[in-house]
């Protein structure tokens, strides 16, 4: 039976005892009603055998709520690396130290507000569907019948997914003169990749010899991000980056093509050009709305939907940027203004000519690129080629040359002196200058 008992002026408290338990239960609320209507409801679920359940809520915080949604769901997920972020940021907000019984629409209203003026739109609506998803996981798979979903009484931050980010020609240039440029020798054939075919970033950083058939002009990508296959058309551009790089791969048909481990990897290069280029607030996925507006003057919108994988074709509005003067061409073509711009793919043509011009980095011969690491420092060499460390290091993978070992030139440098004239690598078992 539930007691109520004023405290002081503007509060009461609902207290139940239950037999055979020496703990009672209590909660206290501003007004009379809203405790009697507490005491009635837990009344109701101790009799129904469902407050054991309430009680696990109330006593299960959402940072560990988020934790174990973490280990049980996140992994099911394509998008499981950015969930983890998504739950570290959470998991640190002081909403995080609250029992997921106790959370109320109020408090998620409460931390909308406050999240929005530090963050995007965007991101405060997908952490909200994150938080909206754990409530609906908890009460099907977790067994927590009682607890609702808060989540669906409030009103979500606008999410504003669309982008219109476009290069002007200057900033094209600059970014592929910067990319030609880089010490990665990855960049370039990848941002060429991703304007001439259109693909995500994950799939074009995951992408293997496997998936290509040259021969075919075409490569299947066996799952994308709408979770169906897709198989696309490999024009001659491709074709031509695509065979360079065939010539300079030292791994097998599902070694990745271009050599990031990961999308973020590439991103991570991606961002560095920009920045070379002096080019702001452009990302990899940009170039994907490039392509889609370079190909939206040839394509049907069926065809264009096809070739970039979108299951509806309102997904080409996402996508395609056209600029003012060319949607009055179109109409007007008699009164179509020349432009000195040229297109997107002559463009490409020309900075991929002069790609393939550039002197393949493993034109030197094994012996010569042995002599260079055993009397400088990988950097140092790396430097003189034109080429990254580890593009370095896998030229000489390739062709069988053995590199020093970690720390050998900062021990050489320091004099150790257990550091030998000469010794035999066990790679190779061939005699080299001051190996250890």
């Amino acid at each position: 039976m539930a007691t109520l008992n004023k405290r002081g002026k503007y509060s009461y408290q609902a207290v139940i005892r239950i037999a055979g338990q020496a703990q009672s239960r209590s909660r206290t609320f501003s007004t009379r009603a809203e405790a009697e209507e507490w005491a009635r409801q837990t009344e109701d679920e101790i009799r129904s055998g469902m407050y054991p359940k309430r009680l696990e809520a109330e006593n299960l915080t959402l940072r560990d709520a988020l934790l174990k949604y973490q280990e049980t769901e996140t992994p099911k997920k394509r998008g499981a690396a950015q969930e983890r972020r998504l739950i570290n940021r959470l998991s640190k907000t002081p909403l995080a130290e609250k029992p997921v019984g106790l959370i109320q629409s109020a408090d998620l209203a409460a931390y909308r507000d406050a999240r929005t003026k530090v963050v995007s739109d965007t991101t405060a609506h997908k952490e909200l569907c994150l938080l909206s998803s754990l409530f609906d996981v908890a009460r099907r798979e977790w067994g927590l019948v009682t607890l609702d979903n808060p989540c669906k009484s409030i009103k979500y931050p606008s999410a504003k997914n669309d982008r219109e980010r476009r290069l002007q020609e200057h900033e094209l240039t600059a970014l592929l003169d910067a990319a030609l440029n880089s010490r990665d020798e990855r960049i370039f054939p990848a941002i060429v990749l991703a304007l001439v075919t259109g693909l995500r970033r994950k799939n074009l950083a995951d992408l293997t010899w496997e998936q290509v058939d040259l021969v075919a002009r075409k490569a299947s990508i066996p799952l994308t991000k709408n979770g169906r296959p897709l198989e696309i058309p490999l024009f001659k551009l491709a074709r031509e980056v695509l065979g360079r790089l065939k010539t300079l791969s030292c791994g097998g048909a599902i070694a990745k093509i271009l050599g990031y481990q990961s999308a973020e990897a590439l991103s991570r290069a991606f961002r560095r050009v920009c920045k070379a280029a002096g080019i702001k607030d452009f990302r990899f996925h940009d170039l994907r709305h490039a392509a889609a507006t370079e190909y939206a003057k040839k394509f049907a919108a069926q065809e264009l939907a096809r070739f970039f994988g979108w299951r509806t074709i309102q997904m080409a509005l996402r996508y395609y940027h056209p600029t003012t003067n060319e949607l009055l061409n179109k109409i007007e073509p008699e009164e179509a203004v020349a432009s000195e711009d040229i297109s997107l793919t002559e463009l490409l043509r020309a900075y991929v000519e002069k790609w393939l011009a550039k002197e393949p980095p493993n034109t030197i011969t094994a012996e010569d690129l042995e002599k260079m690491v055993w009397s400088q420092p990988m950097t140092t060499v790396a430097s003189q080629l034109g080429i990254s460390d580890v593009a370095v290091r896998k030229r000489c993978l390739k062709l069988g040359v053995p590199t020093p070992p970690r720390g050998y030139w900062t021990k050489l440098k320091a004099g150790n002196s257990h550091r030998v004239d000469t010794g035999r690598c066990d790679s190779c078992a061939t005699m080299h200058p001051g190996y250890v």
